[in-house]
């Protein structure tokens, strides 16, 4: 499906030339400790969104944040530049949303639009 518009009361989808959705939105989450009664658990909490916005003619991803769990349980994140920068992304493996494919055998690397990933699988799968 390439430069196809399909428009309905809540949502849109487009795709680009390359057959990407144009409007992909995605909840951002992190896990937090929660206390109920006397223990202690870990829940995901949704704390923002990641969404397409309007900027003129261009679409660019934006993002809106609420309150983050930092490491050590901190509101606020470390002073200075941290040592690591990654985001950990989970999805089902589930076509046409995420595909997985090998990587170039001479290159090692992954053909546009793709994105080199490290695949871990749920041991209660």
């Amino acid at each position: 499906m390439l430069k196809i518009r399909l428009k309905d009361l809540r949502s849109s989808v487009e795709f680009t030339e390359n057959g990407l959705n144009q409007y992909t939105s995605l909840n951002i989450l992190n896990t937090q400790e929660k206390t109920e009664r006397t223990r202690v658990t870990k829940k995901w909490i949704k704390v923002g969104d990641w969404f397409p916005k309007r900027v003129g003619s261009e679409i660019k991803p934006s993002i809106e944040l609420n309150s983050i769990t930092w490491p050590g349980n901190q509101p606020f994140p470390p002073l200075g530049r941290p040592a690591r920068r990654f985001f950990n992304i989970a999805t089902l493996n589930e076509a046409p949303y995420v595909m997985y494919r090998p990587t170039d055998a001479l290159t090692g690397k992954c053909n546009y639009p793709a994105t080199k990933c490290r695949v871990v699988y749920n041991a209660t799968e």
